[in-house]
């Protein structure tokens, strides 16, 4: 599954983190 996160806030950067730890590996960010 993809996945894009808009914004590298707090809130952002908690997704991500939680995305990687479950494993996710196709994470697109936009700043």
């Amino acid at each position: 599954m993809k996945f894009l996160i808009v914004g590298m806030g707090s809130i952002g950067r908690r997704h991500m983190r939680n995305l990687i730890n479950l494993g996710e590996t196709d994470i697109i960010l936009l700043r």
